[in-house]
């Protein structure tokens, strides 16, 4: 996925591995999960949510929109 989103943002290649390695520790502290079959509708949405950080860090300096 790291390299769908710097494809389609421009993000540095670090940095989007960065943000990808906080979330996925975040959600294993988190214990979250999802089922095996719901797997391709996972990827969609957290390809849709890492592409939108991405591009609020590129146009904005900030993965949040200020």
């Amino acid at each position: 996925m790291a390299g769908a989103v710097y494809w389609w943002t421009g993000m540095d290649h670090a940095l989007t591995y960065a943000l990808l390695e906080h979330v996925a520790d975040r959600a294993e502290r988190m214990d979250l999960g999802y089922p095996p079959a719901h797997r391709d509708r996972v990827l969609i949405q957290l390809a849709a949510l890492f592409t939108t950080l991405a591009m609020n860090y590129v146009y904005q300096g900030s993965f949040i929109a200020k």
